[in-house]
């Protein structure tokens, strides 16, 4: 963005402006669908603003938090009462414990000189 403002819009690359149009016009179909539609189908219309999120971030997070999400929801169908006691703690848990295993593994780099 620094870069857009120093020297201009020459720097966007061509389609950029369509792109966005689409993407917004795509954002506004799922808001609309999201509040129009039944709640019981509603649900089922993905979230514009994780469209949006699963395309700033690497590939490998947004397949993660797919695979993540889609077993949550199963075990929410086949235990829902365990799921509403349980799966918010084990969810935060991976979290920490894959930051607390990147750490580990920046601080071994970082000591052992690679």
């Amino acid at each position: 963005m620094a870069e857009l403002f120093q020297h201009g819009f020459s720097l966007i690359p061509p389609g950029t402006g369509l792109a966005m149009i689409i993407a917004a016009g795509a954002g506004l179909i799922l808001s609309v669908l999201e509040k129009g539609l039944p709640r019981r189908a509603a649900r089922f219309v993905p979230s514009a603003a994780s469209i949006g999120l699963a395309f700033m971030i690497p590939a490998g997070y947004s397949i993660a938090l797919f695979v993540g999400g889609l077993a949550a929801l199963m075990l929410s169908i086949a235990t829902p009462s365990w799921t509403k006691r349980f799966l918010v703690a084990i969810c935060a848990g991976i979290v920490a414990g894959e930051t607390l295993h990147k750490t580990g593994q920046a601080l071994i780099s970082a000591f052992a000189g690679n």
